[in-house]
């Protein structure tokens, strides 16, 4: 049989090969391990696995496992090695970031023995290392991922691998993202994204720039934010890499949702979702059907949120990194619904995953949602201890948005507790700061209750009446929601 034909064969009855497996192959199998063309076949193949991972990384990952056989029954290693490599990729891009690292790990045990130069064999380590970095960084191993990726761009820096390095300072750039220093990320980014200019690297640049766009999103500058990332959508489209272009859609749809463009996150988002989908990328897009639940619930579609976060759930593995996003889009679909108890008891979980991956920013989020949840369930002392750490945190973080939500949620509970001048002393620093509509419009209405409580009432229910009208026009359902409660309280006050 042709070696093609026999390749072919081999990947057609094992579409759901696992990686060590193999110990009952299959005919075709047994005929291409015994095969004296195989393993020139797969050493042909290396470049097509790379070239695979942006479109069909699932495929990749197959052919690698199946080369990795036969490099293997060859003791072939430094073939074994590089297959690994491309399996690491592969894994991580399908959002199975533990294998991944395994096989990273593998990969940089095999090339310490290897017939290589020292040249080689020190490009090859960087370039493992750094997939072994990117999967550490997901699974919230920062300081393992850090010490990898110095050691990566310091080969970089003296062999004058100018694409590499700019690959290497992003993903640092990644790991401060993580750990909420969103300054340190952003040079990282930028020192990334001039090495992707000088040596004309498209997709470094699409890359740092929707990198730059997530920073600008944190620090409130959605402008900012949305110019990044289109820019950056732009040169991932016309490179033809969904997997790139899922990537930023899904971070687009943020900046529109922070706007209060509900239809315009859908798009993208839905955008984003169909990418993810034609390229097999399982946790990415679940983490899209989290973003498109959050849209949904901002709208005031819970149903549909829920609809959402049931496909999210049954994508992700049990212990994948994204399941600390899902338990925290649950709560606040709980607390949406008036379920206090139980969205905290789901918070409370998404709490300590996001802090034992050390993703202090969602975390901040997490302790938000759940300062919301906790006094809702009516305890107030909790609730306001709770946001109390998140608006300290917020500050740290620098982060604008959820720093202004952190504080109009304490103000709201601190009105609850008959704390006036408290409460009006958490909006305060908001009167000043540059606030999206949707959030603007929420200070207001923390502000009405503050002002209720001072007695000056005069107009509270026209002034609620035209916030719940302004969320009615732009399709904001949850605000309009909540405006109208209030409203309905205001005016059984009055008729009393």
């Amino acid at each position: 049989m042709e070696i093609d034909r026999l390749w072919q064969a081999c990947l057609e009855s094992a579409p759901n090969m696992a990686p060590e497996d193999l110990a009952n192959p299959a005919p075709a199998l047994e005929q291409l391990l015994q095969d004296t063309r195989a393993l020139e076949h797969v050493r042909g193949l290396l470049g097509g696995i790379w070239g695979q991972l942006p479109t069909d990384p699932g495929a990749a990952v197959l052919e690698a496992t199946l080369g990795i056989q036969v490099a293997r029954k060859h003791n072939d290693d430094l073939l074994v090695a590089r297959l690994l490599q491309r399996r690491s990729a592969g894994r991580f891009l399908v959002g199975e970031r533990l294998k991944a690292s395994s096989d990273a790990e593998a990969a940089l045990a095999l090339l310490t023995h290897v017939a290589l130069t020292p040249a080689q064999r020190a490009e090859e380590r960087a370039a493992t290392l750094a997939l072994l970095a990117n999967a550490q960084i997901a699974l919230g191993k920062i300081p393992k991922a850090l010490i990898a990726l110095e050691e990566a761009i310091s080969i970089a820096e003296a062999r004058g691998l100018t694409a590499a390095l700019g690959g290497y300072l992003s993903s640092v750039g990644n790991a401060r993202l993580v750990q909420g220093r969103l300054r340190e990320a952003a040079d990282y980014y930028r020192r990334a994204l001039e090495l992707a200019e000088r040596c004309s690297h498209p997709l470094g640049r699409a890359v740092n720039l929707g990198n730059l766009g997530l920073v600008h999103l944190a620090l409130g500058d959605l402008e900012q934010a949305g110019e990044d990332l289109g820019a950056g959508l732009a040169l991932a489209e016309e490179l033809g890499n969904r997997h790139t272009c899922s990537l930023l859609l899904a971070n687009l749809g943020l900046v529109h949702l922070e706007q209060g463009a509900l239809l315009a996150a859908r798009g993208a988002c839905a955008r984003a979702l169909g990418f993810a989908q034609q390229t097999g990328l399982k946790a990415g897009a679940a983490r899209i059907e989290l973003r498109l639940a959050r849209i949904e619930r901002e709208a005031g579609e819970l149903d549909a949120a829920d609809a959402h976060l049931e496909r999210a759930d049954a994508e992700l593995a049990p212990r994948d990194p994204y399941r600390a996003e899902l338990a925290v889009e649950r709560g606040w679909v709980l607390w949406a619904r008036g379920a206090g108890q139980r969205a905290a008891a789901s918070l409370q979980q998404g709490l300590a995953l996001a802090e034992r991956l050390g993703d202090v920013r969602l975390a901040l989020q997490a302790r938000v949602a759940l300062g919301y949840a906790t006094a809702r369930a009516g305890y107030l002392d909790k609730a306001r201890a709770t946001l109390e750490q998140a608006v300290a945190e917020a500050d740290e973080l620098e982060d604008v948005l959820w720093g202004a939500r952190a504080r109009i949620a304490l103000a709201e509970v601190l009105a609850g507790q008959a704390e006036a001048d408290a409460a009006q002393a958490a909006l305060d620093p908001l009167a000043s700061t540059p606030l999206p509509q949707p959030l603007r419009n929420r200070t207001r209405l923390a502000q009405l209750a503050v002002d209720w409580l001072r007695g000056a009432r005069e107009q509270i229910a026209e002034k609620l009446e035209a916030i719940a009208a302004a969320a009615h026009e732009r399709g904001w359902g949850q605000l309009e929601r909540e405006t109208r409660a209030r409203l309905a309280s205001v005016r059984a006050s009055e008729r009393a």
